[in-house]
């Protein structure tokens, strides 16, 4: 376990105790957290130059790239955009129907998500509940709205 961690458990083991304690908490319990309180700061403010002494900046697999020949990305329904997601996702799926577990894992969340047996659950706003419905008919989704008494009965 890191130092620092330690450090964190220490600090936060102390002011469970303290918090747990009678009220007339004593004076070597104070000097104890104060001591804690310390420490923790020293340590954060060592783990915080740590993270930026380790920071990589982003860097391109061919020579010459930027930020800027990445900018078509924003363009969400630009072509090119589209072309690289397309090969992105076709990459991933490989990778993942090369897992033995995946055409069962792949049909369990299937099942469950066009299951009819679902939970209707809704958020309440006002008199109101509110919820959003997918199903074969609704391929796209459905908000629904109902008033709260009709919901509830």
């Amino acid at each position: 376990m890191s130092r620092h961690l330690k450090s964190l458990l220490g600090a936060a083991s102390l002011m469970a105790l303290a918090a747990c304690s009678a009220s007339d908490t004593t004076e070597t319990m104070k000097d104890a957290m104060t001591d804690t309180a310390s420490a923790v700061t020293e340590t954060m403010s060592e783990t915080m130059s740590d993270a930026i002494s380790d920071y990589v900046p982003v860097t391109y697999d061919r020579a010459g790239q930027t930020d800027a020949d990445h900018l078509y990305l924003e363009e969400v329904e630009g072509e090119a955009a589209l072309a690289e997601v397309e090969a992105w996702n076709t990459r991933s799926l490989e990778r993942l129907k090369s897992d033995p577990r995946y055409q069962t894992l792949y049909t369990d969340a299937l099942n469950i998500l066009q299951s009819e047996d679902r939970i209707q659950y809704a958020t309440i706003r006002g008199n109101f509940a509110y919820n959003f419905w997918q199903d074969e008919t609704n391929v796209r989704g459905l908000w629904r709205r109902a008033p709260l008494d009709a919901y509830l009965a």
